[in-house]
């Protein structure tokens, strides 16, 4: 292996890991997917968000667990929190996370299709559909 050669990690469903996406910081995650080219999916700690992540930017929590990077996020403090009580994987197994991903997921649909039904009668009604602003959480 050259000087300029990185050596990429291998990981096992269920491990603890840190993930980097483009414009986040590192984040405490766990592998629930392995993906054919060189991907991970991810569930981050804390958010409870799921994403993609290329090899190259998962490192072992093992590695750098005696020497987590610090911020003053509250959501970033909850992950580290609970990526340190998931031990044996109890908290957040594979299972109950796509568990939680397909009620999410459902959840959506059920509101997509709530706010069509509602646009609909608007326009037989002549009246003008008054909404709340409501931001959604992004992917980490």
């Amino acid at each position: 292996m050259s000087a300029k050669t990185k050596h990429i990690e291998t990981f096992q469903l269920n491990d603890r890991v840190f993930a980097k996406m483009k414009r986040y910081p590192i984040w405490p995650a766990k592998i629930i997917e392995i993906l054919d080219n060189e991907k991970y999916k991810v569930f981050f700690y804390g958010t409870h968000d799921c994403a993609i992540v290329p090899t190259c930017n998962v490192t072992k929590y093992e590695s750098i667990k005696n020497n987590i990077p610090k911020s003053k996020l509250k959501s970033y403090m909850t992950a580290v929190k609970e990526i340190k009580q998931d031990v044996n994987n109890k908290l957040f197994s594979c299972e109950k996370i796509k568990k939680h991903q397909r009620n999410s997921n459902k959840n959506k649909r059920d509101g997509a299709d709530a706010n069509k039904t509602m646009k609909e009668s608007d326009v037989k009604n002549n009246k003008r559909k008054i909404s709340s602003c409501s931001s959604d959480k992004g992917i980490v």
